[in-house]
């Protein structure tokens, strides 16, 4: 039973981790995530600490099958849309080295195909800003776009890039790509984010089930790994401009020149040449 509720709050996004016969729930998620917990119905037991949040425990003579379906189906609101949704960030290489944690979205604000990925983007120090599972469902094949994260910064981007390298080794990593882009200049008329994409390799079609079921794989990675990859950030030496390719090949063409403090104008110059090379 309760392997059935770890399941079905992974797959909507929850941080949430098996220990023995209790499930926890990570510090890094945010207060609204455990309110919609316990308006599904769910028992939980705030915890004192670093890791974590709260314990989460089925309430007796309930219908738990009913339960986890309402768990996974719960509605997407909004998709995040601003770098001020949940916190304020500036837009510099020092900000960024600062940041140990990125904003803590709710689940209610993320699509749930893509939400445990977006979740876990915080533990490893990347800022995100906005997110979109896709529109698998679009009768035009051209609008049936696979999952988009927009970051906040040219450095943000960069970091998830390596971040994805460093964890290529896993089969999880390898059975996606990832499609980097620079500066998108149509994410919103208010701001500005570099995006980055989620897909089949090598021409894998338009299977958005198996993509969302490859995607809440890697992300269980990032859970295990990212505290430990986060430390890494500090000392990441950050290219003055590089060819991004998917994750794992290591493919760069790079002038390994310190990225500097940049205005938002230099940064646009700095990223308008980053190219693919799937």
């Amino acid at each position: 039973m309760m392997n059935e509720l770890l399941e079905s709050l992974l797959w909507r996004g929850f941080l949430a981790v098996k220990q023995g016969e209790r499930i926890l729930l990570s510090r890094g998620s945010p207060r609204e995530d455990l309110e919609t917990m316990q308006e599904c119905g769910l028992h939980l037991r705030r915890l004192r600490g670093r890791k974590w949040s709260a314990e989460v425990s089925l309430p007796p003579k309930t219908d738990a099958a009913a339960l986890f379906e309402s768990i996974r189906n719960l509605p997407a609101a909004n998709h995040m849309t601003g770098p001020s949704d949940f916190g304020f960030m500036n837009r510099n290489e020092n900000s960024f080295r600062r940041c140990k944690y990125g904003p803590r979205v709710p689940v209610e604000c993320l699509d749930p195909g893509i939400a445990l990925f977006v979740k876990t983007m915080p533990m490893c120090g990347i800022r995100t800003v906005m997110s979109c599972q896709g529109h698998p469902d679009s009768p035009n094949p051209k609008d049936a776009k696979g999952p988009i994260v927009w970051v906040f910064s040219y450095w943000d981007l960069h970091w998830a890039q390596e971040v994805f390298r460093l964890l290529a080794t896993h089969p999880e990593f390898a059975r996606l790509r990832f499609k980097f882009f620079g500066l998108d200049k149509t994410a919103s008329k208010d701001w500005e984010a570099w995006r980055f994409e989620i897909r089949m390799p090598n021409g894998g079609g338009h299977d958005h089930r198996e993509l969302f079921k490859r995607i809440q794989m890697a992300a269980r990675v990032i859970m295990g790994n990212g505290e430990e990859i986060r430390t890494r950030k500090a000392g990441y030496h950050f290219p003055e401009l590089k060819s991004v390719s998917s994750a794992g090949r290591g493919r760069t063409r790079a002038r390994p020149v310190a990225a500097p403090e940049l205005s938002l104008g230099e940064q646009r110059a700095l990223v308008k040449g980053v190219k693919d090379l799937l």
